[in-house]
């Protein structure tokens, strides 16, 4: 589950979606993902797509970084 999701803990601040998506495709891909951080794997990708479409789009990468910011307040947004 998003709550769960471990991976990404210096993504979730450092970077806006406009700025990890690097095709301007609207969703971020595993490997723009993996650009940013390295260890980031498909399963992580599955844990945050809840639409199945294999990429992350914007509102689900904005609910994945309020979900991280809800289990450690210190995240910045």
């Amino acid at each position: 589950a998003v709550l769960s999701l471990a991976a990404g803990a210096a993504l979730a601040g450092d970077k806006d979606f406009a700025a990890l998506d690097a095709d301007k495709s609207g969703g971020l891909s595993l490997a723009e993902l993996n650009a940013a951080m390295a260890d980031f794997t498909a399963q992580d990708l599955a844990a945050i797509d809840a639409d199945r479409s294999g990429d992350i789009s914007e509102a689900e990468y904005a609910a994945w970084k309020s979900a991280k910011k809800s289990k450690d307040p210190s995240q910045p947004q």
